[in-house]
Parts: C-alpha cells; structure tokens; sequence
C-alpha cells in the first residue's frame, strides 16, 4: 500500500494498492485519532533521532559530528515537550527502565537545555580568551587578543549506541501504544454502515 500526497498537499491524497488500484479513503478526527497520530509522530521522532545518530560514524569531521548530534537531541527532546495539547512522552516512561537510562536521559535533556538555553555551555569543545604578545625579541608590546577554541569531547561510539538503544526501548513503548490508539479509532467505525462509509471516502 503506497500512501502519495497530490502536489505536496495534505489534503489531497492518493491510496494505490501494490497492484495500482486506488483505495477511497476519508479522514478522521476523533479523540483517538488524534493520539494514533501523536504516537506515531512520537515514534518516527525517535527513529530519526537514531538515523542521525548513526550517520556520525560515516563523517570524521567535528562540525558534522556536532551538527547531527545536537540534532539528534533536540529531536529526541520533541518527544517529551510537545504543545498544544498533543500527546508526548514522560519521564515516568523512562522510570520503568531502571536507573540507569533516568540518569542517562536526564543528562541527554541536560545537553539540550545547555546548548539551546546557554550558548556558552558547549559540552564538545571549550574555549580561552588570550593576550598574544610580540615575540620578545621584538618590541615587547601587545600584539592581539584572541579566542581560542578546540574540540574537547569527541562522542564515543559506547555513547551513540546507548542513546540508539534508549531510543529503541522508547520506541517499543510508543509502538504498543500507537497499535491501542489505531484499534481504538477503527471500532469507532466498523459498526457503521459499510455504504455510507464508501459515500464518505474520496
């Protein structure tokens, strides 16, 4: 079953079978409608977190390495931050996997409110400020004065595949709850008139 959108719209979609037939379809809004769908943006969140996460390796290169990491956190960070009253995840969801991944997940959201909320805190390079003098056998006087930074904290590959793992222990949870919420919203329909549905569909 392939799922096209018409020209990038939302609202215009296409439902062909493998075998090219087109399947009506009409959309829904119920109570848990809307939590199949914030479970299932939850778990592709989480999914492409780990995407990220595993293209590292394939870079040796700092800038890269930092960019696909910090952009792996603050996606997985969407997941326990969602607004406007959607569905989103808990640290009582992590509590149930021990101690351990508490701990951890509590550094990875540390990671992220440091990065974002202060620009100083850099977790993988540090920074001095220097007064660069003339060579002393020169004219003994202030030459400039300099910021000078190098990368610090190169993520281990240990590190990168426990985030993977917490995401794929997420991931598992999300998944259980996403096939409840999508049973959920289909019995609200399936004692329904089997033609009048067909009238609804596009």
């Amino acid at each position: 079953m392939k799922i096209e959108t018409v020209e990038g719209k939302l609202d215009e979609l296409v439902v062909r079978r493998d075998d090219g037939k087109i399947c009506p379809h009409f959309f829904i809004d119920s109570k848990h409608a809307k939590r199949f769908s914030d479970y299932s943006g939850i778990r592709y969140d989480l999914w492409h977190s780990m995407q990220l996460v595993k293209l590292i390796e394939k870079y040796d290169d700092h800038d890269v390495e930092e960019a696909l990491w910090m952009s792996a956190v603050v996606r997985y960070r969407r997941c326990f931050s969602r607004t406007d009253g959607r569905t989103k995840l808990d640290k009582k969801d992590i509590d149930p996997l021990g101690q351990e991944w508490v701990s951890y997940h509590q550094g990875i959201t540390d990671i992220r409110n440091d990065y974002i909320a202060h620009s100083h805190k850099n977790h993988m390079e540090s920074s001095k400020v220097a007064i660069v003098l003339h060579s002393p056998d020169e004219k003994k006087e202030i030459s400039r004065i300099d910021r000078v930074f190098a990368a610090t904290n190169k993520i281990s590959k240990e590190e990168l595949g426990k985030f993977v793992e917490l995401c794929e222990l997420l991931c598992e949870i999300v998944q259980k709850r996403e096939e409840k919420a999508a049973m959920l919203a289909m019995d609200e329909y399936k004692n329904l008139d089997i033609d009048e549905l067909y009238e609804k569909a596009k």
